[in-house]
């Protein structure tokens, strides 16, 4: 995963009072690209949020409980 200057996850955190931009949790928040650098998205702020792990997962599709893992 690649790493972003901490200047821009701070202020992307800050802009958005420090919580998940879903569920407005403040534990365990990550950033996400909007677009996937994959799918030709940047790591400009406007295409980067502040999630929580458990929305971030969501957001990614990989929501799955341990039974379904099996």
């Amino acid at each position: 995963m690649a790493k972003h200057p901490r200047p821009t996850f701070r202020a992307i955190l800050e802009a958005v009072g420090a919580k998940c931009t879903e569920c407005k949790t403040k534990e365990k928040l990550t950033i996400n690209h909007k677009k996937p650098l994959s799918l030709g998205g940047g790591n400009e702020a406007a295409n980067l949020e502040i999630l929580c792990e458990t929305c971030h997962r969501k957001f990614h599709g990989l929501d799955r409980s341990k039974s379904q893992l099996r």
